[in-house]
């Protein structure tokens, strides 16, 4: 970033002491060439990246630092929207795929600003960003079920976006824009009277370079949007195997006809969902959080919602806790949800379908509720698949996973170290209304156990009560006929 006429420089380089209660991935198409010069002047930047497995590539890359490189399928931590832009310092180049509502712009960029976007919270940010080529489609975002998340020498992006162990959520905003139908339109056009056919001398000059249009053989070849149900189905099977406290925020798509003026959530899409709720995989659904619809800006851009929900998510997290929920909070920025939908529909998309709706109010837009198409515990009430809920578990599975990392060296089975840890642990989450009981013992138990295979390991049983949301409010209003008459 430079100001002034590029007088002025800013190099961003924040001193980073602690860790970010919230980090989030985001797998899409970065613009152009990475400078890895700014990769390797960074304090924190290779280092990280390097500790997670990856040093002979970032030798490699090293070794020929001149030569551009687009860094796919490496995975960078960014705490700010400023170093994104000076190591991608390229402008937003035209997309491969092409459609008519998304047109020709990358959707990663404006999902890390969204992210990056400040509303008020001053909150330790951390945003994983893993570049994935273009000419690839929706390939490139596929999970490799051959592969396992130790195995960094494989370059596949989903398998490496599980692998990083503080990641508590997954976003692929390039791959919904993969989704978009490339031939359906946003806004009908404006039907215009024919003008009389009148007879006009042509011109002399016939090559002047303009045409009415195109070749055939000069018209891109558009992909055509896969299944939803084929996308969603190897990507919660490879997080329930391997990272089963990770969370994926994705939108629903469009649907490929024109039924109406303006584009209408895919039917097939929900079928796909529904049949994923009578399958096997019925009891990772709470691990996907869908949301619809899609949001425009200031600029008429069509947009996805995800990285504004996963700032804000990051920001609630941090301030507040993971038990808390995003639902009826404005989102930062100016945009507005495409397409508006009536208060009846978001009431079928959110009780019917279980879609976490996008609404406009008081001229901020927001999200209706965290509805999930899955309970947790194989729960299916309605309390039950709420998406904080889900996120609080998550959140809950990798500080036992840190706790236990810092307990990893006791030797003596007998040491009351652990328990007392853990015991504190969920007393504090008690008293900040993270598990519902009015005592500690109602809220959570602790049994402590020895293996019986092995005296030496020390197992610990926890059973916790979250705290549900309140879904619905009755008020009964009654008039008091006695003073009515009083009166």
């Amino acid at each position: 970033m430079n100001f002034d006429g590029k007088r002025i420089y800013l190099d961003p380089e924040p001193v980073v002491d602690r860790q970010a209660a919230f980090e989030v991935v985001m797998i899409g198409h970065c613009p152009g060439a990475a400078d890895k010069r700014v990769l390797f002047a960074h304090q924190t930047m290779a280092p990280e990246i390097a500790a997670l497995g990856y040093a002979e590539p970032l030798d490699a890359l090293k070794k020929d630092i001149d030569q551009p490189d687009p860094l796919y399928n490496l995975p960078i931590p960014l705490y700010s929207l400023a170093e994104f832009l000076q190591l991608f310092p390229r402008e937003n180049p035209a997309t491969v795929y092409r459609s008519r509502l998304a047109g020709s712009q990358l959707w990663l960029p404006a999902a890390v600003e969204d992210f990056f976007r400040y509303s008020g919270s001053h909150v330790l940010k951390k945003l994983w960003i893993i570049n994935v080529d273009q000419m690839l489609a929706q390939h490139a975002f596929m999970p490799d079920e051959q592969n396992t998340t130790l195995d960094t020498r494989a370059g596949n992006a989903f398998m490496r976006a599980l692998a990083l162990p503080r990641a508590g959520l997954l976003v692929m905003p390039d791959l919904e824009r993969l989704q978009i139908p490339a031939q359906i339109e946003g806004v009908p056009h404006l039907r215009i009277a024919n003008p009389v056919p009148q007879f006009l001398p042509c011109s002399t000059n016939l090559e002047d370079g303009v045409r009415e249009r195109r070749n055939s053989e000069e018209m891109q070849q558009a992909p055509e949007p896969r299944a939803f149900g084929t996308l969603l189905r190897p990507m919660l099977a490879s997080i329930s195997r391997f990272r089963p406290d990770l969370r994926l925020l994705i939108s629903l798509p469009f649907d490929r006809e024109l039924l109406g003026e303006v584009p209408q959530e895919s039917r097939s899409a929900l079928t796909d969902v529904n049949n994923l709720q009578k399958s096997q995989l019925a009891d990772a659904l709470h691990r996907v959080q869908i949301i619809y619809p899609y949001v425009r800006d200031y600029r008429r851009r069509l947009l996805t919602a995800t990285g504004l929900l996963a700032g804000k998510m990051a920001e609630i997290v941090a301030s507040k806790g993971a038990w808390r929920s995003v639902a009826g909070i404005p989102l930062a920025g100016h945009y507005e949800p495409f397409p508006r939908l009536s208060q009846q529909h978001i009431e079928v998309l959110r009780n019917d379908k279980a879609i976490g709706v996008l609404r406009s109010r008081l001229q901020k837009t927001e999200l209706d509720d965290e509805r999930l198409c899955g309970g947790v515990f194989g729960d299916q009430t309605e309390h039950a698949r709420s998406g904080e809920i889900s996120r609080f578990l998550g959140w809950v599975y990798r500080e036992l996973e840190r706790l236990g990392h810092q307990l990893l060296f006791n030797v003596d089975p007998a040491d009351p170290k652990p328990l007392i840890v853990l015991q504190d642990f969920f007393n504090r989450l008690h008293q900040l209304g993270a598990l519902r009981g009015k005592t500690a013992d109602q809220a959570f138990t602790i049994q402590r156990l020895l293996s019986d295979n092995d005296p030496s390991t020390l197992i610990f049983t926890i059973d916790i009560a979250p705290a549900f949301p309140i879904d619905t409010i009755r008020l009964r209003l009654q008039q008091d006929r006695l003073e009515i008459s009083r009166g």
